[in-house]
């Protein structure tokens, strides 16, 4: 009985010291991911600043081209004017609001 409390005492004994070492070697790793995820976020604000800023031109260019339909609809008398203002708008809205979300959320 004593022996096999003597080997399972040394396969904990080894378990652990593995597991320490393994946690020594993650730690040097997570100082080189740390490094690592800082530059990516750095990255990903820059990229997102011209995205948001991309988003809000292709908005006011859907705005005006829907504008100019709704306008030449309103003008002919089509029946489905209100219908297209309300599409246009809704896209226009979609995209600003896309735009400032897109700010929230990486902290712009």
């Amino acid at each position: 009985m004593k022996q096999k409390f003597k080997i399972a005492r040394k396969i904990v004994l080894a378990v652990v010291v593995v597991a320490l070492a393994n946690v020594q070697a993650m730690a040097q790793d997570a100082s080189k991911i740390t490094s690592a995820l800082n530059t990516l976020v750095t990255q990903l604000k820059s990229i997102f600043s011209s995205v948001t800023s991309f988003i809000f031109a292709v908005a006011a260019i859907i705005g005006i081209i829907g504008a100019i339909i709704v306008y030449s609809k309103f003008s002919n008398g089509d029946p489905n004017a209100t219908k297209a203002a309300t599409a246009w708008g809704g896209a226009v809205l979609f995209l600003i609001l896309g735009g400032v979300f897109l700010k929230a959320a990486f902290g712009m």
